[in-house]
């Protein structure tokens, strides 16, 4: 059996050593990030943790704090990314060392919450992640989108929009289960194209001067000269008549495009005007949840206004002995209250929790999981407190 080096995790010594654990993971995830300093200079090298043996950087994994919204409420998130080994030293403990870090770092920072998407799910189960929800991506041919609707004026959006559009996408955001509360960071990949991404074009939608919708999108190539896709990064139309404009802003591009694709939710209002349903599921991704802190997890999430109950949690563990045993969450007026103990009639292993929690799956289907023990009346509780819209993501990250 070959020896290794002790693990040593913790912030980068310098940018260059910052720089150097990039590329670490962008090897390992075969991420095309163009320039790593570009990179590094453009999103931040704070948020950067390294996995050293030898002295040289063997891994790497990133936190950018933002928010995610949950019953009404956007609650602190870490989002993890850039989480990448070095081939050499995989299989030996290195992900599992930097996956546990990174929770205990955040449960000692006082977040509530990790988020993140994975290459492979087994080592963020190791750490306590679980399904949270999901990011879907969809194609359709241009000529599916009927019925078109030229009313509502569109425009190239200027920096004079870039307030609308985020207090616009937040008051949409706000009555979802996942979307993030974007930062300033998210909002920069939205607004800009940095060198090694697709030239954005942005539009906006409005009638009578408000915003009623934006796109944000490029054209990618296809296999042949005058069936190029439309591929929308971000976009959000909060009325019907924004709808069809944008059906129509799609289909007046048709001499040289032969499809759409953008991201939605597993159900969207988008499907519900198409005449046909046309669409086609081309990428599907479920983005995992990490429950750092039960009881302020519990407390940020908002609940159903009117609905009031309780929930006898025991919690399992293993890697946040402050998270492991009996809490209590007492909801009323879409508030929750949490205090230790109480009877623990449903059992949940911290990665049942967090699709629980999240909406993603009902304690019934968390109990066929494995994740979950309960009898029935107790499940049909908690699936009253935890109702609510299917979580999904627009962003990745």
């Amino acid at each position: 059996m070959p020896t290794h080096d002790p693990i040593e995790l913790g912030r980068p010594r310098d940018k260059d050593e910052a720089i150097r654990a990039l590329g670490v993971a962008a090897e390992a995830l075969h991420f095309n990030l163009g320039s790593i300093e570009e990179w590094a200079d453009r999103e931040g090298v704070d948020a950067v943790r390294v996995a050293r043996r030898g002295g040289k950087p063997v891994g790497c994994w990133a936190v950018q704090k933002m928010g995610i919204f949950f019953g009404g409420r956007s609650i602190p998130v870490g989002a993890v990314r850039c989480v990448g080994v070095a081939a050499e030293h995989r299989s030996t403990g290195v992900g599992k060392a930097m996956m546990d870090e990174c929770v205990l770092e955040a449960a000692r920072d006082g977040l509530p919450l990790l988020a993140l998407y994975p290459a492979t799910q087994a080592v963020y189960r190791k750490s306590g992640y679980e399904q949270a929800g999901a990011h879907v991506v969809y194609k359709l041919p241009l000529h599916a989108l009927q019925p078109v609707d030229r009313s509502l004026s569109l425009r190239t959006m200027e920096e004079k929009d870039h307030e609308a559009v985020m207090a616009l996408y937040r008051r949409h955001a706000e009555h979802h289960n996942g979307p993030l509360d974007r930062g300033e960071w998210m909002w920069r990949r939205v607004f800009e194209s940095p060198s090694w991404m697709s030239k954005r074009s942005l539009i906006v939608i409005e009638r009578d001067g408000a915003l009623e919708g934006y796109a944000a999108w490029s054209n990618v190539p296809g296999s042949a000269l005058f069936d190029h896709t439309i591929e929308f990064y971000d976009w959000l139309a909060v009325t019907p008549e924004a709808i069809r404009r944008l059906f129509a802003y799609c289909a007046d591009h048709s001499s040289t495009n032969a499809f759409v694709q953008f991201r939605a939710g597993p159900v969207n209002p988008f499907f519900g005007l198409l005449r046909e349903q046309k669409q086609q599921v081309v990428d599907r991704m479920d983005w995992m949840l990490r429950i750092v802190n039960v009881p302020a997890a519990l407390e940020a999430r908002g609940y159903a206004a009117g609905l009031s109950g309780e929930v006898h949690f025991d919690v399992r563990d293993e890697l946040v002995t402050a998270n492991h045993g009996k809490f209590v969450l007492s909801v009323s007026d879409g508030a929750g209250k949490v205090q230790p103990g109480g009877e623990g009639s449903l059992s949940i292993d911290i990665r049942g929790l967090a699709s629980l929690y999240s909406g993603h799956y009902s304690p019934f289907e968390v109990r066929v999981m494995g994740l979950l023990e309960g009898d029935d009346a107790v499940l049909a509780a908690a699936r009253d407190v935890f109702a609510g819209t299917r979580p999904w993501m627009p962003d990745m990250f």
